[in-house]
């Protein structure tokens, strides 16, 4: 207690942190309330009802107490240096509650006030016991401490050994054991054996016959006696304890471990020269490691989910970026930021491409995950510390031949991104690193993702599913596919590869399943659903952080040929559909574009500019403000932290969160800081995610319309609710009982049969059963579900149709009396000619669209419309003009006067990327 500032609570066959204790203080802080905000009434009422740690009589700290706790450097519960704190789930978090109110901790503010704040409760169970009396206290209560850097502490039950031993007798215990006695109040009062050593000089021969073995006695004050402890201190960083810290932060190597004939290293097997002696390490075949259980992969827009089978069948979710696995495991340490951030391009990059198999990273020349997420999020102003970031890498795999994007690395290296490209390794042979490969980036994340799962903890893995949206086209899918296949390849060691090569005809990573058909096997499975002959059906609204995807299904028994081939459940795939901007990344952008276009009187007088959401209608005057600069993009993003609590608050009082003005500073055109007075309309930004949201739910009840005749009739659909976003308290309020009967009679019409259907809130977090599927983590444990051999059969209709491609993703045709008329639509089949209008004059004005509100109606000049000018100059008089998809954003266009003209040769054919416009 006396070495660490904060301690954890444990019991010793646990690993969860029952409360956390603070030495200088001895106050018991408890944070399994921490994941919502309440009033400072709510607040006193769930801790004086509370039970934590076996205990009651747990308050609200008083402010001086709260000072005290987390002012303290060490705390760790401290996000970062500004003093935000997480809570049990991870979030940032700004206010705490005290007796007095909420308490801002963000930069030591400590301003008071009645908004809601996070609750980290006290307990005075130790504040006035001793040293003894804790120890005491700690054996009846069977706890032990744990420092955050996983030193634990277990308090051994009394020991009877010494009991009925003479003075003498015990003395040489003492002193043969090492021994030395402390006066139990803490006040320096000590007794070393070792200063008796002539005394023991005197009666050794006489123990010697008692004490067997007779142990060989060093005197510890002796020139020659064995500084143990300088030994370990020196060997605790020695250059093999750190071959996986070093690059990408996995736990330092205990030294044991290294030097265990049961354990030892992979680096070392089969080694020519053999090095480092000074700690004799134990060589590892790698062979004895690989493991054929499968691994799946959720590679989200925001994050990250990895899960694998376990040795008994069951299915356990990975803590991807954790640095020390000693920690209690949390819920949240399953899900990892999507998110690289370079520091030293240049030295990278040498050792990236000078080494196909593990090569010698530093973690200080690139991040990825956790960290790099919290630079990116937390951006005080700094716009190097941006333009080094590349977050969103999903999006960018999907956008990067039309988006290129530099990135400049912490040393002023600029790079930019080559167009992600599909390089797929050759089945069973070997990879080879060269100068001349491009960066991927995708396939670095793979590497990060790939050196923990094959941590040298776990074992070594060969069989890899990944999902994907819905919407994604096949070709994309192939380039991340490769990516991965390259990244997790190459988190293999070395030794693997030289000495059991035939290892890599056994390594895969293949497309399984659309991430909500994977939620819906296991939210299905987790809610009890069972199967029927006819089938149950099933809609999930998968509200992730980029996108929102729709699916349609149903759930039922094999039927006879099916059940021949040893199949017992087949999920139907009938439809799919989804909402490319209803993403919590982007619902944010949209709340920072309104604040500050509130702000222009503010923003001219200091020259501030900022980002336009992809999806956003430009203002009058717009060009003055709207920018891709850094600067822009880092006004963005700081403002963007800011109101990032208010989105992701679950609580009908979410507006409290939000003070109606703020200083922050901002980045002028001249890359200059300057303190601006911000002003916050909580009440319009409430307005419009309700809004927002309550437009995406319908689309999604449009496309359950569409696809109804095709359930089973006269059967409840489950509507499955999936996805981080899923949470928010719009989506809740949108299929509440009300609302939701209010938009399906809207949707399916008056007078008209509404189906009956059954709500599944977002599967939550559940601390006492981490490894359970929630609304983030179940898409890679349904993948696990449905993965080769587990007996579920995947009959996907959508792409049986369109032979593997995602299907057709837009709305086109023309604008007729205001608003958009469309002749292909995502149901369209690929390579069908559809006539969309006329020519007048050799010109025909395209109209296209990817959002679902095309179903009821989109109008002229809405943001969510593309329009095109296309010329046919050399076509007929009257000529009409047709079009036919061949690609998810992909057209061929004619004009001709006949539709028996398109079968003829030298057809004028004109290629448009809808994704282009």
């Amino acid at each position: 207690m006396r070495k660490h500032s904060f301690v954890f609570l444990h019991k010793p066959d646990s690993n969860t942190n029952l409360a956390t204790l603070h030495t200088a203080t001895r106050l018991l802080w408890n944070t399994d309330t921490s994941n919502h905000y309440y009033s400072t009434t709510e607040g006193r009422k769930i801790v004086a009802e509370g039970q934590w740690a076996g205990l009651k009589g747990w308050q609200l700290p008083n402010v001086e107490q709260l000072k005290t706790f987390v002012t303290k450097k060490q705390n760790p519960h401290k996000m970062d240096e500004t003093h935000r704190f997480l809570s049990i789930n991870n979030q940032s978090i700004y206010w705490l509650l005290t007796n007095e109110g909420a308490c801002k901790v963000h930069n030591l503010d400590f301003t008071i006030n009645q908004s809601n704040g996070i609750i980290f409760s006290t307990h005075s169970l130790w504040a006035t016991r001793s040293d003894a009396e804790i120890l005491l206290d700690l054996i009846d209560r069977s706890w032990q401490l744990m420092a955050p850097n996983g030193e634990t502490f277990t308090p051994n039950r009394p020991d009877t050994r010494l009991q009925g031993l003479s003075d003498e007798k015990l003395l040489a215990t003492w002193l043969a054991e090492g021994v030395t006695l402390q006066e139990a109040e803490g006040k320096g009062l000590t007794l070393n054996p070792s200063k008796f050593f002539n005394l023991w000089q005197l009666f050794r021969n006489k123990l010697s016959e008692d004490l067997t073995p007779s142990p060989t006695i060093v005197n510890p004050n002796s020139e020659t006696s064995p500084n143990i402890s300088n030994k370990l201190e020196k060997n605790e960083n020695h250059p093999l304890t750190l071959l996986d810290y070093i690059p990408c932060r996995l736990p330092k190597i205990d030294i044991g471990q290294i030097c265990d004939p049961n354990k030892g290293l992979w680096e070392l097997w089969d080694a020519k020269e053999k090095k480092w002696q000074d700690i004799n390490p134990i060589a590892r075949d790698p062979l004895q490691d690989v493991q054929r259980r499968a691994i799946a992969i959720d590679f989200g827009t925001s994050s990250t989910v990895v899960a694998m089978d376990t040795r008994s069948g069951q299915r356990e979710l990975l803590r991807i970026g954790v640095r020390d696995f000693y920690q209690p495991v949390k819920a949240s340490d399953f899900e990892n930021p999507t998110v690289l951030e370079c520091i030293d391009f240049a030295s990278f990059s040498a050792a990236w491409t000078e080494k196909a198999y593990r090569p010698a990273l530093n973690w200080d020349w690139m991040r990825a995950a956790h960290e790099a997420q919290a630079n990116f999020r937390d951006n005080e102003g700094d716009t190097e510390i941006l333009a080094s970031i590349l977050p969103r890498l999903k999006q960018w795999a999907l956008r990067s031949e039309q988006h290129r994007i530099r990135m400049t690395d912490r040393k002023g290296h600029e790079i930019e991104l080559p167009p992600h490209s599909e390089r797929n390794p050759v089945r069973g042979q070997p990879l080879k690193a060269s100068k001349n490969d491009a960066f991927d980036p995708i396939e670095l994340y793979a590497w990060y993702l790939g050196m923990a799962i094959n941590h040298r903890e776990r074992g070594l893995f060969l069989k890899y599913y990944l999902s994907f949206p819905v919407k994604y086209p096949k070709e994309v899918k192939e380039r991340i596919l490769a990516s991965f296949r390259r990244g997790l390849q190459r988190s293999l060691p070395q030794t693997l590869i030289d000495n059991h090569p035939q290892v890599l005809n056994e390594f895969e990573v293949n497309d399984l399943a659309s991430e909500p058909a994977a939620y819906a096997a296991a939210a299905l499975a987790h809610f009890d659903v069972k199967p029927t002959d006819e089938g149950v059906p099933y809609a999930v609204f998968d509200f992730g952080g980029g996108t929102t995807d729709f699916d349609f299904g149903f759930l039922r028994w094999a039927n006879d040929d099916e059940d021949d081939q040893g199949y017992e459940q087949v999920f139907e795939h009938l439809a799919s559909g989804g909402d490319n901007f209803l993403g919590g990344e982007n619902l944010l952008e949209h709340l920072v574009y309104h604040t500050f276009c509130q702000n222009l009187d503010e923003l001219r007088k200091h020259r501030i500019q900022f980002t336009q959401p992809l999806d956003a209608q430009p203002f009058s005057g717009s060009e003055a403000f709207l920018a891709k600069t850094q600067a822009a993009q880092t006004n963005t993003v700081m403002l963007a932290a800011k109101l990032r609590p208010f989105l992701e608050a679950n609580t009908e009082d979410a507006r409290s969160l939000l003070e109606s003005q703020i200083k922050m500073d901002l980045i002028k055109t001249d890359g200059e800081k300057i303190r601006c007075d911000i002003a916050i309309n909580a009440e319009a930004l409430e307005t419009l995610l309700q809004q927002r949201i309550f437009r995406g739910g319908e689309a999604f009840l449009v496309e359950l319309a569409m696809v109804n005749e095709s359930f089973p009739k006269d059967t409840p659909i489950h509507i499955l609710l999936a996805g981080n976003g899923s949470r928010s308290r719009h989506v809740k309020a949108f299929f509440e009982e009300e609302n939701l009967n209010e938009a399906l009679i809207k949707v399916f019409g008056d007078g008209k049969p509404v189906p009956k259907v059954i709500v599944h809130e977002p599967l939550p977090m559940d601390e006492s059963k981490p490894h359970a599927p929630t609304a983030k983590t179940g898409v890679a444990l349904g993948l696990l579900r449905v993965s080769p051999g587990k007996n579920i059969l995947l009959k996907n209709h959508v792409h049986a149709q369109h032979e593997g491609q995602a299907p057709f993703a837009w709305f086109v045709g023309r604008m007729r009396r205001g608003q958009l008329e469309s002749k292909l639509s995502p149901r369209s089949s690929y390579g069908t000619w559809h006539e969309i209008g006329r020519l007048q004059d050799g010109v025909f004005y395209l109209s296209a669209t990817n959002s679902p509100r095309a179903h009821t109606g989109l109008a002229e000049g809405d943001p969510e419309l593309k329009v095109q000018r296309i010329d046919f100059p050399a076509a007929p008089a009257g000529g009409r003009v047709f079009a036919k998809a061949v690609a998810p954003s992909v057209l061929h266009l004619a004009a001709v006067l006949e539709e028996s003209d398109l079968d003829k040769e030298g057809l004028d054919v004109r290629t448009l990327n809808l994704d282009a416009i």
